[in-house]
């Protein structure tokens, strides 16, 4: 059975990583580095 709350927490989550990201405290990272992250991290698996 789907979790009926999962829409609504997604939703508050990501209104709440725009706020952040529109108030300047959200700590961004490009592409590269994103990718080089995700490399390591599948990497360790």
């Amino acid at each position: 059975m789907p979790d009926s709350d999962a829409e609504k927490t997604w939703d508050a989550e990501i209104m709440r990583r725009l706020s952040e990201i529109d108030s300047g405290t959200a700590k961004l990272v490009d592409r590269k580095e994103f990718r080089r992250r995700m490399r390591a991290r599948m990497n360790r698996s």
